[in-house]
């Protein structure tokens, strides 16, 4: 089974930033809710070990997964740019950007999503370092 880790580096009041890995290849840049003790949709996810799987849903399209996570459910990996895009999920781009107000995104997000598509496995398992 395949292994990814979500390096989590970058902490705020307004997002959780880092890096998805596999095989010690850096994929692209993360973009999450700031850490607010694993609350449902407003908190990203406590770091650990969860396996994950390849879904297909209407909104949006293949993405992943992650399961098993607390007290939580239906953890995606997905498109967005900014932390206010995933309730709780993980957002996916090519590099980090300012936008209005100062908020922290990432860039690309759809043609992020579209190479992870390509590269990620159907499954495996997600190390979440970091908060």
């Amino acid at each position: 089974m395949t292994e990814i880790i979500l390096r989590r580096t970058i902490s705020t009041p307004d997002g959780t930033f880092g890096q998805l890995e596999m095989g010690g290849v850096v994929l692209c840049l993360t973009c999450e809710l700031p850490w607010l003790d694993n609350a449902r949709m407003t908190s990203c996810i406590p770091p650990g070990v969860y396996p994950f799987v390849k879904r297909t849903s209407p909104k949006y399209g293949h993405h992943w997964h992650i399961k098993q996570v607390p007290d939580r459910s239906f953890i995606l990996i997905h498109v967005g740019n900014y932390p206010k895009d995933v309730k709780g999920c993980v957002a996916v781009g090519k590099n980090y950007m300012i936008g209005g107000k100062q908020t922290i995104g990432v860039t690309e997000s759809k043609a992020t999503m579209e190479m992870l598509r390509e590269v990620m496995p159907d499954s495996g398992t997600i190390w979440v370092r970091g908060k």
